[in-house]
C-alpha cells in the first residue's frame, strides 16, 4: 500500500486516525470495483 506518497515533506506519522481513513477509503475502492464487474 502506498503510504502519502502525494506528501513525502510531510510527516510520515500524522494521525493513526487519518492512517484507518486512508485505508478504509482504499479498501471501499476495491470493493466498488469488484462490484461493478459483477
Amino acid at each position: 500500500m502506498k503510504k502519502y506518497s502525494f506528501e513525502p515533506s510531510r510527516n510520515r506519522h500524522t494521525s493513526p486516525l487519518k492512517e484507518v481513513f486512508e485505508e478504509l477509503l482504499e479498501a471501499y475502492r476495491l470493493k466498488d470495483k469488484f462490484s461493478e464487474k459483477q
